[in-house]
């Protein structure tokens, strides 16, 4: 599963805390019905800059679902 963030030109921390605010939104907890779900990486993953200046942040997990 991946999760990208955007955020305004204008913000850069502000996109970085939202994006480790998603991070930590899956750290350690099972949404009903999964087994599991793992980050990829530590830290959300800085992927650049947009043609409108916008700031973009990937986070990436394994989940799995069932029984």
């Amino acid at each position: 599963v991946q999760v990208r963030i955007r955020r305004k030109s204008d913000d850069y921390e502000g996109g970085m805390v939202k994006a480790q605010a998603v991070a930590s939104a899956f750290d350690g907890k099972r949404p009903s019905g999964y087994v599991d779900v793992v980050p990829f990486q530590s830290e959300p993953v800085f992927i650049g800059i947009d043609e409108n200046s916008n700031y973009h942040w990937s986070v990436n997990f394994s989940a799995r679902y069932g029984a």
